[in-house]
């Protein structure tokens, strides 16, 4: 619309106020409007952005769609999930209770007293388990090999446990409930085993197994049970506990059957620890101005501890769960949603309330997920993150991106990307866009004072086309800037030429001077307008193959590492040569109407086309000068 409307007023300046012949004069309009539309933009952003992405994935990020590389830029809060994004997912079964003990499984051992009791813990969160051994391999979640793993210590061989007791039945795990029930032939009875938080347990337990034997479960007894979980919880150990009911030979198998008067055993703590790059990844994040926020259904004492370990979270008060979310107003959870760090025991609703009020007061925000129940939080975040190893496929089809390897570090890794991607699409429109209004100054100039145009349509088309599109190519592929996860991260709706006009401006300037007062003065001087123009095409189409050194480097052109982009250099080398057969060879110069010229001659112009990148370095040099 810009070029269009440029052109038009153009030509209407050039036929009733300049008197130009209607023809010449649209031809001109033409060639404006050439100049002003970056016919390669498009096509160079789209390559930048899947160069960038195919870099990420190198770095085990998938990116599913293009915008979100745009929006990873911008990502200001960053909410985990625990288990395997922030810790190893290798869970080992360290500690029990049961029977009014608590202890250490190393130091465990089977006597009269115990055996029947310690019996039916193991067996149960064998049977009660979706796990299964394969070729030697135990192949499932990671909680669930690791209770199968715990009998083993004792000779107890899962296959034969699962061989002698039959599964009847099962109701899987739900993350509203967190239970997880199967119904088994045990010793000749039918037994359903229940296991899960040891709270939602608790609350559907009338007996418990004491002394073998059961017996009326006590307040005083829940009591104990929850002081022991909270010692577990406070070591970072993932606390479950396990159940059983007798069931009448009649009975049916639904949830209100099987999950109520329950006579509870025992609980078991397992240990998954922190991965020890996560530590420094998190640090690195809050440099980045990125606040990290662990979202996870373990108890909350656990995930604090797990928390601080990794310096998301210092204060207990720093964490809240599940529960006192239902209780909170969408407006309350909005006013405390930025100052707490760990959400224990949530749903996947939970989830998409924290992004929503994230969102709602001004957060770009990425959510992780693996469950099928993820995928409205992942849709509703800014970016959404599936797992790669535990993802379902529903959760992997919804996000924007997915995590080959499952690690938190890949998410901030891909911010550092996205960041650099996004900074090097800005340096690649800079080159276009100074360019385009470069060319379009010296034509409008010398337009305006009712001369000639310097640069025919073809020549414009030579540099927008070839020159441009071999030059910003490259600035995807230059050494990523590790300075930029030291800043904030910028705002969702910031414009992608903040911090940019000025330099645009004054950069079109110096080209559009330097071609513009080369064509003049040898017109003024010669009366050549063929050699003119060969001036000005040589300036025009040379000065953005040298100064694209000058806007992809933030140093100086004498200072270290200034050449390091050796793509960039190579298409500057070629986009030289290219420019140069032009005007060496006769028939080239001939078809682009241009003056054949010899070496010595070229040469001369050539140096002029240094003068928008010496400008430039000037401007830069002034630029850090006044920020010291």
């Amino acid at each position: 619309k810009v070029a269009a409307l440029v052109a038009v007023v153009m030509l209407l300046i050039e036929v009733f106020s300049l008197k130009q012949e209607f023809l010449k004069a649209l031809i001109t309009s033409l060639t404006i409007a050439v100049a002003i539309i970056p016919e390669s933009l498009p096509i160079i952003v789209s390559m930048v952005l899947a160069l960038g992405i195919q870099k990420m994935s190198k770095k085990n990020a998938i990116v599913k769609k293009l915008p979100a590389v745009e929006s990873l830029g911008s990502v200001n809060v960053i909410c985990s999930d625990k288990t395997g994004t922030l810790t190893q997912n290798r869970m080992k079964v360290t500690d029990y209770y049961f029977d009014g003990k608590l202890g250490k499984v190393e130091t465990l051992e089977i006597d009269e007293s115990n055996k029947h009791m310690l019996e039916l813990l193991m067996k149960g969160f064998v049977l009660c388990n979706d796990a299964i051994s394969q070729e030697g391999n135990v192949i499932g979640d990671p909680t669930e090999i690791a209770l199968i793993e715990f009998p083993k210590k004792f000779s107890y061989d899962e296959l034969e446990i699962r061989a002698e007791n039959k599964r009847l039945s099962e109701i899987p795990f739900d993350s509203d409930r967190k239970l997880m029930s199967t119904v088994n032939e045990y010793k000749g009875k039918k037994i359903a085993f229940t296991k899960g938080a040891v709270d939602q347990l608790l609350e559907r337990s009338t007996k418990i197994l004491k002394n073998d034997e059961i017996i009326d479960i006590t307040p005083e007894d829940k009591a104990n049970i929850i002081n022991n979980m909270t010692l577990m919880s406070e070591k970072a150990l993932r606390v479950l506990s396990l159940g059983f009911k007798m069931l009448p030979e009649n009975s049916d198998y639904t949830l209100e059957t099987l999950e109520t008067e329950i006579i509870y055993v025992g609980m078991v703590g397992m240990i998954d620890p922190p991965r020890i790059e996560v530590k420094d990844s998190v640090l690195r994040a809050k440099s980045a101005g990125i606040d990290v926020k662990m979202i996870t259904g373990d108890h909350r004492i656990t995930a604090f501890e797990i928390a601080k370990q990794l310096g998301i979270a210092n204060e207990i008060e720093q964490s809240i769960e599940g529960v006192e979310l239902n209780d909170m107003s969408d407006e309350e959870l909005k006013k405390r949603v930025q100052n707490i760090k760990v959400f224990a025991r949530v749903s996947p609703e939970h989830k998409v309330r924290i992004v929503k009020a994230l969102q709602d007061t001004g957060n770009t925000v990425s959510m992780t997920g693996d469950g099928v129940n993820d995928a409205p939080s992942l849709k509703a975040a800014d970016i959404g993150v599936a797992m790669g190893i535990t993802g379902t496929d529903v959760s992997k089809e919804t996000a924007d991106m997915i995590l080959v390897d499952d690690n938190f570090t890949t998410i901030v890794n891909a911010v550092d990307e996205g960041r650099n991607i996004y900074e090097k699409i800005k340096k690649a429109i800079l080159f276009i866009l100074a360019t385009n209004l470069g060319e379009v100054s010296a034509i409008l100039g010398t337009v305006l004072l009712g001369m000639k145009e310097p640069l025919a349509a073809m020549h414009v088309l030579w540099v927008n086309l070839m020159v441009e599109s071999l030059i910003a190519i490259p600035f995807s592929m230059a050494k990523n800037d590790d300075s930029l996860m030291e800043n904030k991260p910028r705002a969702k709706n910031e414009s992608i030429f903040n911090n940019m006009i000025l330099r645009l401006l004054l950069s079109a300037t110096y080209v559009g001077l330097t071609v513009f007062g080369v064509y003049l003065f040898i017109t003024k001087t010669t009366g050549n307008h063929v050699l003119a123009t060969t001036a000005a095409f040589i300036v025009m189409a040379n000065s953005p193959a040298i100064y694209a050194l000058s806007i992809n480097s933030s140093k100086l052109f004498y200072e270290k590492d200034f050449f390091e982009n050796k793509i960039l250099n190579a298409a500057i080398g070629i986009a030289l040569i290219l420019n140069a057969m032009l005007v060496l060879i006769p028939d080239l110069a001939k078809f682009f109407k241009l003056e054949a010229m010899s070496m010595l001659g070229y040469a001369q112009y050539l140096l002029l086309a240094l003068i928008p990148f010496v400008l430039m370095e000037i401007t830069k040099f002034i630029k850090m000068k006044y920020k010291k």
